[in-house]
Protein backbone atom coordinates (compact mmCIF):
# COMPACT_ATOMS: atom_id res chain seq x y z
CA UNK A 1 0.00 0.00 0.00
CA UNK A 2 1.46 3.24 -1.32
CA UNK A 3 2.29 5.90 1.50
CA UNK A 4 2.65 9.25 -0.09
CA UNK A 5 4.46 12.96 1.34
CA UNK A 6 4.24 16.43 0.88
CA UNK A 7 7.54 17.51 2.13
CA UNK A 8 7.29 21.11 0.15
CA UNK A 9 6.66 23.01 3.83
CA UNK A 10 10.00 22.15 4.90
CA UNK A 11 12.30 24.23 2.49
CA UNK A 12 13.33 27.89 3.19
CA UNK A 13 10.88 28.40 -0.29
CA UNK A 14 7.93 27.79 1.27
CA UNK A 15 8.81 29.05 5.27
CA UNK A 16 11.84 31.14 5.15
CA UNK A 17 14.71 30.46 7.04
CA UNK A 18 13.43 27.87 9.57
CA UNK A 19 13.51 25.43 6.57
CA UNK A 20 16.31 23.91 4.49
CA UNK A 21 17.40 24.74 1.22
CA UNK A 22 17.31 22.31 -1.66
CA UNK A 23 20.96 22.04 -1.86
CA UNK A 24 21.41 20.96 1.43
CA UNK A 25 18.27 18.28 1.29
CA UNK A 26 19.91 16.90 -2.27
CA UNK A 27 23.11 16.82 -0.37
CA UNK A 28 21.70 14.10 2.21
CA UNK A 29 19.86 12.54 0.01
CA UNK A 30 22.36 11.91 -2.07
CA UNK A 31 24.47 10.24 1.10
CA UNK A 32 21.50 8.28 2.18
CA UNK A 33 22.36 6.24 -1.03
CA UNK A 34 24.91 4.47 1.37
CA UNK A 35 22.12 3.17 3.27
CA UNK A 36 20.19 2.34 0.90
CA UNK A 37 22.79 -0.47 0.21
CA UNK A 38 23.13 -1.19 3.74
CA UNK A 39 19.13 -2.05 3.83
CA UNK A 40 19.71 -4.23 0.69
CA UNK A 41 22.62 -6.18 2.33
CA UNK A 42 20.35 -7.10 5.39
CA UNK A 43 17.52 -8.23 3.20
CA UNK A 44 19.97 -10.21 1.31
CA UNK A 45 21.30 -11.55 4.67
CA UNK A 46 17.88 -12.72 5.73
CA UNK A 47 17.79 -10.31 8.46
CA UNK A 48 14.87 -11.08 10.70
CA UNK A 49 13.34 -8.03 10.79
CA UNK A 50 13.06 -7.64 6.83
CA UNK A 51 12.55 -11.65 6.31
CA UNK A 52 9.64 -12.05 8.23
CA UNK A 53 7.01 -10.07 6.20
CA UNK A 54 7.75 -12.95 3.48
CA UNK A 55 7.37 -15.50 5.61
CA UNK A 56 3.94 -17.48 6.39
CA UNK A 57 5.08 -20.99 8.00
CA UNK A 58 5.44 -19.54 11.13
CA UNK A 59 2.01 -18.00 11.40
CA UNK A 60 0.31 -21.16 10.39
CA UNK A 61 2.11 -22.88 12.67
CA UNK A 62 0.83 -20.64 15.76
CA UNK A 63 -2.87 -20.76 14.43
CA UNK A 64 -3.43 -24.33 16.29
CA UNK A 65 -2.32 -22.83 19.80
CA UNK A 66 -4.47 -19.43 18.14
CA UNK A 67 -7.51 -21.48 18.44
CA UNK A 68 -6.86 -23.09 21.27
CA UNK A 69 -6.87 -20.07 23.20
CA UNK A 70 -9.45 -17.87 21.35
CA UNK A 71 -11.78 -21.38 22.26
CA UNK A 72 -10.73 -21.64 26.05
CA UNK A 73 -10.63 -17.90 27.48
CA UNK A 74 -13.22 -14.98 27.11
CA UNK A 75 -10.13 -12.88 28.33
CA UNK A 76 -6.11 -12.66 27.43
CA UNK A 77 -3.78 -10.37 29.48
CA UNK A 78 -0.51 -9.91 27.87
CA UNK A 79 2.51 -9.01 30.00
CA UNK A 80 5.23 -7.58 29.17
CA UNK A 81 6.98 -4.06 28.56
CA UNK A 82 8.31 -1.37 25.92
CA UNK A 83 8.93 -3.48 22.62
CA UNK A 84 7.39 -7.04 23.62
CA UNK A 85 4.27 -4.52 24.19
CA UNK A 86 3.76 -1.83 21.84
CA UNK A 87 3.83 -2.65 18.56
CA UNK A 88 1.25 -5.44 19.60
CA UNK A 89 -1.05 -2.87 21.01
CA UNK A 90 -0.54 -0.69 17.81
CA UNK A 91 -1.69 -3.87 15.90
CA UNK A 92 -4.54 -5.19 18.27
CA UNK A 93 -5.92 -1.09 18.64
CA UNK A 94 -7.67 -2.16 14.84
CA UNK A 95 -9.47 -5.01 16.68
CA UNK A 96 -11.73 -2.45 17.73
CA UNK A 97 -12.69 -0.83 14.53
CA UNK A 98 -13.82 -4.24 12.86
CA UNK A 99 -17.84 -4.13 12.39
CA UNK A 100 -18.52 -7.58 11.73
CA UNK A 101 -17.21 -10.28 13.55
CA UNK A 102 -17.92 -14.61 12.73
CA UNK A 103 -15.30 -16.21 15.39
CA UNK A 104 -15.40 -15.81 19.09
CA UNK A 105 -12.84 -13.32 20.11
CA UNK A 106 -11.75 -12.71 23.44
CA UNK A 107 -10.78 -9.46 25.23
CA UNK A 108 -7.41 -9.18 24.89
CA UNK A 109 -6.20 -6.47 28.00
CA UNK A 110 -2.51 -5.07 27.52
CA UNK A 111 -0.64 -4.63 30.89
CA UNK A 112 2.31 -3.00 30.43
CA UNK A 113 3.43 -1.26 33.45
CA UNK A 114 3.98 -2.47 37.52
CA UNK A 115 1.25 0.02 39.38
CA UNK A 116 0.28 -1.60 42.08
CA UNK A 117 -3.75 -0.31 41.65
CA UNK A 118 -3.95 -1.86 38.04
CA UNK A 119 -3.13 -5.39 39.48
CA UNK A 120 -5.30 -5.31 42.25
CA UNK A 121 -8.53 -3.98 39.97
CA UNK A 122 -7.56 -6.62 37.36
CA UNK A 123 -7.58 -9.55 40.02
CA UNK A 124 -10.70 -8.66 41.36
CA UNK A 125 -12.57 -8.60 37.76
CA UNK A 126 -11.01 -10.83 36.20
CA UNK A 127 -12.88 -14.59 35.72
CA UNK A 128 -9.82 -16.73 36.67
CA UNK A 129 -11.08 -20.08 35.02
CA UNK A 130 -11.60 -18.50 31.58
CA UNK A 131 -8.92 -16.04 31.30
CA UNK A 132 -5.37 -15.94 29.86
CA UNK A 133 -2.24 -14.69 29.75
CA UNK A 134 0.42 -14.33 27.45
CA UNK A 135 3.78 -13.36 28.67
CA UNK A 136 6.78 -11.23 26.11
CA UNK A 137 10.15 -10.70 27.09
CA UNK A 138 13.01 -11.43 24.73
CA UNK A 139 15.89 -11.28 27.24
CA UNK A 140 13.71 -13.08 29.88
CA UNK A 141 15.04 -11.48 32.66
CA UNK A 142 13.30 -7.92 32.19
CA UNK A 143 12.10 -6.51 35.76
CA UNK A 144 8.73 -5.55 35.24
CA UNK A 145 7.96 -8.58 33.70
CA UNK A 146 9.27 -10.82 35.98
CA UNK A 147 7.00 -9.05 38.73
CA UNK A 148 4.26 -8.91 36.47
CA UNK A 149 4.64 -12.76 35.92
CA UNK A 150 4.68 -13.32 39.44
CA UNK A 151 2.26 -11.30 40.53
CA UNK A 152 -0.51 -13.02 37.81
CA UNK A 153 0.70 -16.70 38.67
CA UNK A 154 0.49 -16.68 42.13
CA UNK A 155 -2.64 -14.76 42.00
CA UNK A 156 -4.15 -17.77 39.47
CA UNK A 157 -2.42 -20.87 41.56
CA UNK A 158 -4.73 -19.47 44.72
CA UNK A 159 -7.88 -19.52 42.53
CA UNK A 160 -7.32 -22.86 40.86
CA UNK A 161 -3.91 -25.03 41.37
CA UNK A 162 -0.70 -25.07 40.23
CA UNK A 163 -1.65 -27.32 37.77
CA UNK A 164 -4.53 -25.58 35.89
CA UNK A 165 -2.61 -22.53 36.52
CA UNK A 166 0.54 -23.45 34.15
CA UNK A 167 -1.78 -24.20 30.85
CA UNK A 168 -3.42 -20.87 31.30
CA UNK A 169 -0.02 -19.42 30.22
CA UNK A 170 2.18 -18.99 27.19
CA UNK A 171 5.66 -17.12 27.27
CA UNK A 172 7.47 -15.42 24.81
CA UNK A 173 11.45 -15.38 25.34
CA UNK A 174 14.95 -15.85 23.10
CA UNK A 175 16.51 -19.36 23.10
CA UNK A 176 19.35 -20.17 25.97
CA UNK A 177 19.13 -19.45 29.74
CA UNK A 178 17.20 -16.69 31.41
CA UNK A 179 14.64 -16.06 34.54
CA UNK A 180 11.32 -16.50 32.77
CA UNK A 181 12.83 -19.48 30.21
CA UNK A 182 13.93 -21.27 33.39
CA UNK A 183 10.48 -20.64 35.90
CA UNK A 184 8.34 -21.86 32.34
CA UNK A 185 10.13 -25.28 31.86
CA UNK A 186 10.03 -25.66 36.04
CA UNK A 187 6.35 -24.88 35.64
CA UNK A 188 5.18 -26.27 31.98
CA UNK A 189 4.29 -23.39 30.94
CA UNK A 190 4.45 -23.52 26.84
CA UNK A 191 7.26 -21.55 25.68
CA UNK A 192 7.26 -19.92 22.34
CA UNK A 193 11.03 -18.67 20.51
CA UNK A 194 11.66 -14.85 20.23
CA UNK A 195 14.43 -14.46 17.52
CA UNK A 196 17.55 -13.33 19.11
CA UNK A 197 18.40 -11.52 16.25
CA UNK A 198 15.39 -9.54 16.62
CA UNK A 199 15.70 -6.56 18.90
CA UNK A 200 11.98 -5.66 20.40
CA UNK A 201 11.40 -2.40 19.37
CA UNK A 202 11.69 -3.75 16.05
CA UNK A 203 9.86 -7.09 16.98
CA UNK A 204 6.14 -6.46 15.80
CA UNK A 205 6.27 -8.43 12.37
CA UNK A 206 7.42 -11.23 14.47
CA UNK A 207 4.55 -13.60 16.85
CA UNK A 208 5.54 -10.69 19.41
CA UNK A 209 3.07 -8.51 17.49
CA UNK A 210 1.19 -11.39 15.59
CA UNK A 211 0.32 -13.66 18.52
CA UNK A 212 -1.51 -11.20 20.37
CA UNK A 213 -3.17 -9.98 16.63
CA UNK A 214 -4.25 -13.70 15.91
CA UNK A 215 -5.88 -13.81 19.29
CA UNK A 216 -7.49 -10.80 18.61
CA UNK A 217 -9.23 -11.84 15.13
CA UNK A 218 -7.04 -9.79 13.25
CA UNK A 219 -5.14 -10.75 9.81
CA UNK A 220 -1.67 -11.10 10.46
CA UNK A 221 -0.81 -12.30 6.93
CA UNK A 222 -2.28 -8.73 5.44
CA UNK A 223 -0.02 -7.24 8.21
CA UNK A 224 3.07 -8.31 6.66
CA UNK A 225 2.07 -8.02 3.51
CA UNK A 226 1.78 -4.39 4.26
CA UNK A 227 5.27 -4.70 5.03
CA UNK A 228 6.39 -6.76 1.69
CA UNK A 229 5.24 -3.96 -0.19
CA UNK A 230 6.89 -1.19 1.23
CA UNK A 231 10.56 -3.43 1.23
CA UNK A 232 9.95 -4.46 -2.39
CA UNK A 233 9.54 -1.10 -3.25
CA UNK A 234 13.32 -0.72 -2.22
CA UNK A 235 14.24 -3.45 -3.84
CA UNK A 236 13.53 -3.32 -7.30
CA UNK A 237 14.97 0.49 -6.47
CA UNK A 238 18.48 1.64 -7.50
CA UNK A 239 18.34 5.37 -6.51
CA UNK A 240 17.08 6.48 -3.08
CA UNK A 241 15.91 9.86 -4.23
CA UNK A 242 12.47 7.86 -5.95
CA UNK A 243 11.51 5.78 -2.48
CA UNK A 244 9.11 7.88 0.42
CA UNK A 245 11.29 6.11 3.24
CA UNK A 246 14.31 8.00 2.14
CA UNK A 247 12.91 11.10 1.72
CA UNK A 248 11.04 11.39 4.60
CA UNK A 249 14.26 10.47 6.71
CA UNK A 250 16.73 13.24 4.46
CA UNK A 251 14.59 15.45 5.26
CA UNK A 252 14.16 15.02 9.42
CA UNK A 253 17.99 14.58 9.56
CA UNK A 254 18.73 17.77 7.06
CA UNK A 255 16.67 19.57 9.50
CA UNK A 256 17.95 18.44 12.86
CA UNK A 257 21.73 18.98 11.65
CA UNK A 258 21.28 22.31 9.80
CA UNK A 259 17.91 23.79 11.41
CA UNK A 260 18.45 22.32 15.11
CA UNK A 261 14.93 20.83 14.99
CA UNK A 262 15.74 19.13 18.25
CA UNK A 263 11.98 17.49 18.64
CA UNK A 264 10.00 15.59 15.74
CA UNK A 265 6.39 16.02 16.25
CA UNK A 266 4.23 13.13 15.07
CA UNK A 267 0.39 14.14 14.55
CA UNK A 268 -1.85 11.76 13.17
CA UNK A 269 -5.75 12.66 11.96
CA UNK A 270 -7.08 9.44 12.83
CA UNK A 271 -8.08 8.08 15.74
CA UNK A 272 -7.14 4.20 14.54
CA UNK A 273 -3.45 5.72 14.90
CA UNK A 274 -3.25 6.61 18.89
CA UNK A 275 -1.84 3.16 19.87
CA UNK A 276 0.92 3.51 16.45
CA UNK A 277 2.20 7.00 18.30
CA UNK A 278 3.62 5.72 21.38
CA UNK A 279 5.55 2.44 19.37
CA UNK A 280 6.76 5.73 16.73
CA UNK A 281 8.18 7.26 20.12
CA UNK A 282 10.16 4.14 21.22
CA UNK A 283 11.06 3.05 18.01
CA UNK A 284 12.67 6.69 17.64
CA UNK A 285 14.51 7.50 20.59
CA UNK A 286 15.41 4.21 21.42
CA UNK A 287 17.28 3.59 18.22
CA UNK A 288 18.65 7.01 17.62
CA UNK A 289 19.11 8.83 21.24
CA UNK A 290 22.79 7.96 21.58
CA UNK A 291 26.11 10.05 22.18
CA UNK A 292 24.45 13.46 22.68
CA UNK A 293 22.48 12.78 19.48
CA UNK A 294 19.22 12.02 18.49
CA UNK A 295 15.65 14.09 18.29
CA UNK A 296 12.88 13.91 20.86
CA UNK A 297 9.61 12.18 19.56
CA UNK A 298 6.70 13.80 20.17
CA UNK A 299 3.02 12.31 20.10
CA UNK A 300 -0.17 14.61 19.46
CA UNK A 301 -3.57 13.27 17.52
CA UNK A 302 -5.54 15.73 15.45
CA UNK A 303 -7.83 17.27 16.43
CA UNK A 304 -7.56 16.58 19.63
CA UNK A 305 -4.50 18.47 20.11
CA UNK A 306 -4.96 21.31 18.10
CA UNK A 307 -7.03 22.77 21.72
CA UNK A 308 -3.74 21.36 23.49
CA UNK A 309 -1.09 21.88 22.46
CA UNK A 310 -0.71 23.93 18.96
CA UNK A 311 -0.26 27.17 20.57
CA UNK A 312 2.76 26.16 21.63
CA UNK A 313 4.15 24.36 18.21
CA UNK A 314 3.17 27.55 16.64
CA UNK A 315 4.11 30.34 18.85
CA UNK A 316 6.36 28.67 20.98
CA UNK A 317 10.18 27.39 20.44
CA UNK A 318 10.44 26.98 16.54
CA UNK A 319 12.74 23.61 17.47
CA UNK A 320 10.44 21.13 15.87
CA UNK A 321 9.34 18.96 12.91
CA UNK A 322 6.05 17.83 11.84
CA UNK A 323 4.84 15.12 10.17
CA UNK A 324 0.37 15.14 9.96
CA UNK A 325 -0.78 11.86 8.68
CA UNK A 326 -3.96 11.79 6.66
CA UNK A 327 -6.22 8.49 5.88
CA UNK A 328 -7.65 9.26 2.18
CA UNK A 329 -9.67 6.52 2.35
CA UNK A 330 -11.87 5.90 5.22
CA UNK A 331 -15.68 6.34 6.03
CA UNK A 332 -16.90 9.59 5.45
CA UNK A 333 -19.91 9.11 8.29
CA UNK A 334 -23.00 10.72 8.13
CA UNK A 335 -24.05 14.02 6.79
CA UNK A 336 -24.60 17.02 9.49
CA UNK A 337 -27.92 18.63 9.63
CA UNK A 338 -27.76 21.95 11.55
CA UNK A 339 -30.98 21.57 14.40
CA UNK A 340 -31.69 25.29 14.04
CA UNK A 341 -31.91 24.96 10.41
CA UNK A 342 -32.06 28.73 9.95
CA UNK A 343 -28.81 29.32 12.13
CA UNK A 344 -26.69 31.31 9.72
CA UNK A 345 -23.78 30.38 12.07
CA UNK A 346 -24.33 26.87 10.88
CA UNK A 347 -25.18 26.73 7.70
CA UNK A 348 -20.78 26.05 6.66
CA UNK A 349 -21.53 22.93 8.56
CA UNK A 350 -24.98 21.75 6.59
CA UNK A 351 -24.61 18.97 4.33
CA UNK A 352 -21.05 18.48 5.62
CA UNK A 353 -19.88 15.05 7.20
CA UNK A 354 -18.03 14.48 10.05
CA UNK A 355 -14.71 13.39 7.27
CA UNK A 356 -15.71 16.89 6.26
CA UNK A 357 -14.58 18.47 9.38
CA UNK A 358 -11.61 16.36 10.17
CA UNK A 359 -9.96 16.83 6.67
CA UNK A 360 -10.65 20.66 7.42
CA UNK A 361 -8.67 21.41 10.68
CA UNK A 362 -6.24 19.15 9.39
CA UNK A 363 -5.75 21.57 6.23
CA UNK A 364 -6.01 24.31 9.04
CA UNK A 365 -3.05 22.68 11.37
CA UNK A 366 -0.59 22.68 8.26
CA UNK A 367 -1.84 26.35 6.91
CA UNK A 368 -1.38 27.65 10.40
CA UNK A 369 1.99 25.69 10.96
CA UNK A 370 3.58 27.03 7.39
CA UNK A 371 2.29 30.45 8.41
CA UNK A 372 4.50 30.70 11.28
CA UNK A 373 7.06 29.02 9.57
CA UNK A 374 7.43 25.72 10.86
CA UNK A 375 8.51 23.11 9.02
CA UNK A 376 5.47 20.55 8.57
CA UNK A 377 5.06 17.67 5.82
CA UNK A 378 2.10 15.74 5.09
CA UNK A 379 1.56 12.20 5.03
CA UNK A 380 -0.88 10.10 3.00
CA UNK A 381 -2.09 6.39 3.30
CA UNK A 382 -5.08 5.45 1.58
CA UNK A 383 -6.55 3.17 4.66
CA UNK A 384 -5.69 2.09 8.06
CA UNK A 385 -6.30 -1.41 8.06
CA UNK A 386 -4.10 -5.08 8.66
CA UNK A 387 -2.33 -4.12 5.42
CA UNK A 388 -1.71 -0.21 5.54
CA UNK A 389 -0.68 -0.43 9.23
CA UNK A 390 1.68 -2.99 8.05
CA UNK A 391 3.11 -0.86 5.47
CA UNK A 392 3.24 2.34 7.63
CA UNK A 393 4.95 0.69 10.26
CA UNK A 394 7.75 -0.34 8.03
CA UNK A 395 7.94 2.79 6.60
CA UNK A 396 8.94 4.66 9.85
CA UNK A 397 11.17 1.86 10.93
CA UNK A 398 13.00 2.28 7.43
CA UNK A 399 13.69 5.71 8.49
CA UNK A 400 14.53 5.42 11.50
CA UNK A 401 17.03 2.96 10.46
CA UNK A 402 18.38 5.60 7.10
CA UNK A 403 18.87 8.56 9.88
CA UNK A 404 21.10 6.30 12.07
CA UNK A 405 22.84 5.03 8.86
CA UNK A 406 23.46 8.79 8.20
CA UNK A 407 24.09 9.36 11.61
CA UNK A 408 26.28 7.14 12.21
CA UNK A 409 24.63 5.29 15.31
CA UNK A 410 23.80 1.66 16.25
CA UNK A 411 20.07 1.73 16.04
CA UNK A 412 20.04 -1.68 17.36
CA UNK A 413 21.10 -1.36 20.67
CA UNK A 414 20.45 0.71 23.57
CA UNK A 415 23.37 0.68 26.25
CA UNK A 416 22.21 3.63 28.57
CA UNK A 417 18.63 1.81 29.16
CA UNK A 418 20.86 -1.68 29.89
CA UNK A 419 22.64 0.56 32.78
CA UNK A 420 19.40 1.66 33.86
CA UNK A 421 18.18 -2.38 34.31
CA UNK A 422 21.24 -3.46 36.46
CA UNK A 423 20.98 -0.09 38.74
CA UNK A 424 17.11 -1.00 39.22
CA UNK A 425 18.15 -4.90 40.48
CA UNK A 426 21.10 -2.53 42.73
CA UNK A 427 18.64 -0.76 44.47
CA UNK A 428 15.99 -3.26 45.41
CA UNK A 429 18.33 -5.51 47.01
CA UNK A 430 19.23 -2.55 49.13
CA UNK A 431 15.87 -2.19 50.46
Amino acid sequence: MSIVQNITGCFNTTIGSSGISRREYNTILKKSAKALSFIKIMISNNNPLFLLPFEKKDLISLEPLVRKFRHKFNEIIILGTGGSSLGAQAICSLASYKTTRNHKTPKLTFVDNIDSERFESLFKRIDYAKTGFVVISKSGNTLETISQFHLCFNSMEKKIGIKKASKHFVLITQNGKNTLRTIAKYLNILILEHDKDLGGRYSAFSLVGLFPAMLAGLDAYSFRDGAKTTLNEVLKQKNSKNLESFKGAAIAFSLAKYRRKANTVLMPYSDQLISFIPWFRQLWAESLGKGGRGTTPIGSIGTVDQHSQLQLYIDGPDDKFFTLIKVTERKKGKKIRPIVRRNSDLNFLYNRTIDDVMNCQLKVTKSMLIRNKRPVRLLEIAKIDEKGLGSLMMHFILETIIVGNLDKINVFNQPAVESGKKLAKKYLRDI
